[in-house]
């Protein structure tokens, strides 16, 4: 068969397909993991009545797992499954004629995916699972490569550690091997870098022996890996796609790109954009591109860690007198022939700098514009005793906002809310507004609350209102005088240098109520101190009366830290359609009203603190869902796609 051959992969998907079977949805969960759509027709994933009492059978389970992954289907359903997993765990799982689910690598895939997105599953289900998948690591150690990927990837999804040495070399394995590995490498980013996987190698192989090596038949799973891995194959290679192929979303840019971002800093001194920034750098680093960050200034420290990251800091050149924006605006310093196909900015904060770099030094480049806040969204809930009317400022800063978006080549808005406030701005301008989701911090989880009942708010001191820090005071100062054997704490992290005592006074009258303990931590760009604060709290707040995104709400997800978020923030919304089962256990309403707000948290903040390890328990599933759906490798590859293309 020859590699060009799409149409007999896709014949071998289509005869193999037999629903419901774990294979059949193993084929699934191929593209959907990778975040591609299925390029093959799948008819409904219902389980007829008749046929519910087959979840008992494990394959069946499984198949439903994988299901779950493609919608929500009703609540009775999750609550059959859950019921049907109860009795799974009554059998033996390791029986001498190994008839189990664990010796069957696609099916312990399929039930731990759905025991993450079962919303009736408890943590004794989700305790024995990954007690077993423990001893089946063990016992599944000399099996096949097949198996043992799988199991690493079904172990990844309970959030359990599964060792597995690096990988042969791709000579060594099959075609269907190699393309698990491959498809591993994009669809499980964060377990990849341990299997050894030389991409170039890797690719050489798949492509050299795919007419040699025709996929097993009757096996849709490996038919889609293949099927999947060839279209990433070619898209490295330069080679395009056959002629019709309903793969042209796997293709992603066909060369390195030269790529120039635009900041204010590369550390985070002045919050979350920052951050922002400097993850997106390392990630268009990490998956190929040659990355160059121009700065007004960097320490030593700063250009080691860049460095080591594989991003280019450039140091704008002294402009005497000039203020740290003006000296971005000089032909960036790249090195001699260096010129960059894409030039990133963000918003009004350094959008300009990069219209400029684009329009008077680079224009053969396209611009790419990220938008990170709504000003006319946020302004009346700042600090009115300066910078003039309200009404004026906001207008101000919005058209700013929508002029450095208007020309662009692409507008990236950060969460759903910003797109559509951005997608309204600029209706009838012809420029695209895609939204921009940023993946889910990869740092270790907390599996247990700590000793005592802190409750954690984090946000620049001089925004405190726009924050909510007042609601979180109020409301905790309530659940202080109902429950003073809680003790609870309130860490406020954020002052601006020098006004500590007075946020501190300013919370602590909020409260109403003199006994709260109220502690005032200054703003920090250390990125260690703020782990530490995330993983001392019980539960962290984010009250904001408008926030575009709310990095600080992901943050805490990704820590395993129970967190309440706005329902006026973009996370609120990408929680809701994501897990939409989850989500009302996260998001609480704000309004402008004090004393509605105070009594509403208080009440969700008491039923966390009502019992804190269901809480670590519920964000826990929170976090693996979105593991599933947020990927900042993902997310930059369609992204880089779009705003490089025409």
């Amino acid at each position: 068969m020859s590699i060009a051959d799409d149409d007999d992969l896709r014949t071998a998907l289509s005869e193999a397909w037999t629903w419901p079977s774990p294979d059949a949805g193993f084929a699934m969960h191929v593209f959907f993991a990778a975040r591609e759509p299925l390029p093959f027709p799948r008819g409904s994933l219902a389980l007829p009545h008749a046929d519910l009492r087959r979840l008992d059978q494990a394959p069946v389970l499984a198949a439903m797992g994988f299901a779950f992954s493609q919608g929500s289907p009703d609540d009775a359903l999750h609550d059959r499954w859950a019921r049907a997993f109860d009795r799974l765990t009554a059998r033996a799982p390791f029986p001498a004629d190994r008839a189990s689910f664990v010796y069957q690598p696609i099916e312990l895939l399929g039930i731990c995916l759905g025991v993450t997105l079962c919303q009736h599953v408890t943590q004794d289900h989700l305790s024995w699972l990954r007690r077993v998948v423990a001893e089946a690591e063990v016992r599944l150690r000399d099996e096949s490569p097949t198996s043992r990927l799988l199991g690493l990837c079904a172990s990844f999804l309970i959030s359990r550690p599964w060792h597995v040495a690096s990988l042969p070399p791709p000579n060594e394995l099959t075609v269907d091997e190699i393309a698990l590995a491959l498809w591993i490498e994009q669809a499980y980013a964060e377990i990849a870098p341990g299997l050894g996987i030389n991409r170039p190698s890797f690719v050489r192989e798949l492509l050299s022996r795919s007419d040699q090596d025709p996929p097993a038949g009757g096996r849709a799973g490996f038919a889609a890996l293949r099927l999947f891995a060839l279209a990433r194959a070619r898209s490295n290679t330069g080679s395009a796609p056959p002629s019709g192929s309903s793969l042209g979303g796997l293709a992603g840019p066909v060369r390195s790109l030269t790529i120039l971002a635009i900041a204010t800093e590369w550390s985070s001194g002045h919050g979350g954009l920052s951050t922002f920034n400097r993850e997106l750098c390392r990630t268009c680093a990490r998956i190929g591109h040659t990355v160059y960050c121009l700065v007004p200034s960097a320490t030593d420290a700063e250009l080691h860690q860049s460095a080591s990251d594989g991003v280019h800091l450039l140091i704008a050149g002294a402009l005497p007198g000039a203020s740290d924006a003006s000296r971005l605006l000089p032909r960036a310093p790249l090195p001699s022939g260096i010129v960059p196909d894409l030039i990133v900015g963000h918003g009004r904060v350094t959008g300009l700098a990069a219209r400029v770099q684009h329009e008077q030094h680079f224009s053969g480049a396209r611009r790419l514009h990220f938008v990170h806040v709504a000003p006319g969204a946020i302004e009346w809930f700042k600090d009115r005793s300066s910078d003039g009317d309200t009404a004026e400022r906001a207008d101000a800063r919005e058209q700013v906002e929508a002029q450095l978006a208007k020309e662009a080549h692409v507008v990236a808005a950060v969460g759903p809310l910003l797109t559509r406030e951005f997608a309204t701005q600029l209706h009838g301008h012809g420029v695209p507004v895609r939204e921009f989701l940023p993946g889910l911090p990869r740092i270790p989880p907390v599996e247990k609350p700590p000793p005592a009942y802190r409750c954690l708010v984090l946000g620049r001191g001089e925004d405190s209102r726009l924050k909510g820090f007042p609601i979180a005071a109020r409301a905790l100062g309530l659940v202080a005088k109902a429950r003073p054997d809680l003790r609870p704490v309130l860490i406020a992290r954020g002052a601006p240098a020098g006004t500590g005592d007075d946020l501190q006074d300013s919370l602590l009258k909020t409260s109403g109520h003199s006994a709260l303990d109220v502690r005032v931590r200054p703003y920090t760009s250390d990125v260690q101190q703020i782990d530490m604060d995330l993983r001392q709290s019980s539960l962290v707040l984010m009250p904001s009366h408008s926030e575009g995104f709310g990095l600080v709400g992901l943050e805490a997800i990704a820590a395993g830290i129970p967190v309440l978020l706005s329902d006026q923030s973009g996370l609120a919304e990408v929680l809701q359609r994501l897990a939409p089962n989850l989500a009302p256990s996260h998001v609480v309403p704000v309004t402008r009203d004090l004393e509605t707000d105070g009594p509403q948290w208080a009440k969700r903040i008491e039923f966390v603190f009502s019992d804190r390890e269901a809480a670590f328990a519920r964000v826990a599933r929170l976090r693996e869902v979105l593991l599933l759906s947020m990927s900042w490798d993902v997310s930059v590859t369609a992204l880089l796609r779009e705003a490089t293309s025409g």
